[in-house]
Order: structure tokens, then sequence, then C-alpha cells
């Protein structure tokens, strides 16, 4: 968000001097017109593109189908278990419900199909980011403290 800020500082600060300088030359009233008009026009389209961006719906509008979750079985597990144990495992499982909700509220994000921890970028014990797939191909990665790291759309 902070790059969109920036962003409409420097529409603004070059629709100030652009309009500082016509400004001072005489019959440019139509000229100025158009200016502020473009100008406008331009912070909407950038205030737009960033709700879009980084835009969320609101919880109660957000369901996560429960098949979307693992139960993490020890069987079928046995390295995540091996890195992570018991508890760490139920702290998995408990950020990936968050993380499928952060993920499922965002408006780039139609449906959440599935969720899952993300062994490359996690650090057991002290990391966890899962991963969380939408139905229109795009993956978030969501830490512990539900910071989306990255959004990608293949």
């Amino acid at each position: 968000m902070a790059a969109v800020l920036w962003v409409v500082t420097v529409v603004v600060v070059v629709l100030f001097a652009t309009y500082k300088e016509m400004a001072e030359s005489p019959g440019s009233e139509k000229a100025l017109r158009w200016t502020l008009g473009i100008g406008v026009a331009a912070i909407g389209a950038i205030l737009w593109a960033a709700y879009y961006y980084y835009g969320e719906r609101p919880e109660s509008e957000v369901k996560v189908s429960e098949s979307v979750f693992s139960s993490y079985p020890k069987e079928q597990y046995p390295t995540i278990y091996k890195a992570w144990g018991e508890r760490g495992v139920q702290q998995i499982k408990r950020v990936e419900r968050l993380a499928a909700v952060k993920a499922a509220r965002q408006i780039r994000c139609d449906n959440v199909h599935s969720i899952g921890l993300s062994e490359k970028h996690s650090r057991p014990t002290d990391r966890i980011v899962v991963f969380a797939d939408c139905e229109n191909g795009s993956r978030f990665y969501i830490d512990h403290s539900l910071l989306i790291w990255n959004v990608r759309k293949p």
C-alpha cells in the first residue's frame, strides 16, 4: 500500500508543478481544466487499482470449505512430524485455518481450493508459512502472523 501512496504523491506533485507553470501563462484555462481532469482520473485509476490489488472482503462474506484442510496423519507426513513435532503440527493446522480465511478475504481470490505448509519458506519452530491456492490461479503465501508475503498468479 505504501507504493500506491508514493505513486499518488508523485502524481499530485506533478499536477501542482504543471498547474503552477500553466497558471503563469495567459489564456491557459482550457489546458488547466484538461490537466486537472486527467490528473483526477489518474488518481482515481490508481486508487481503484490499489483496491483491487490490496482490497479485502468482509469476513462475514467468506466461506472456506473444510475439504481444503489436511488432518496431517503421522503416517503420511513423517518428515513434517520429525521437523516440527506434535505441537508444531497443531500450530501449522491453526495457521492454515487463519490463513485460508485471510486468502479468501482477498479480492484477488475467488475461492480457496487448497492450502498447505510451504516447506521451502517455513523454518521449524521459528516461522510457519503456508500457501493458499485459489480457483482463479492466484497463490498467496501467508505467514504465522497473517502477513501476506507474496501473491503469485500463474
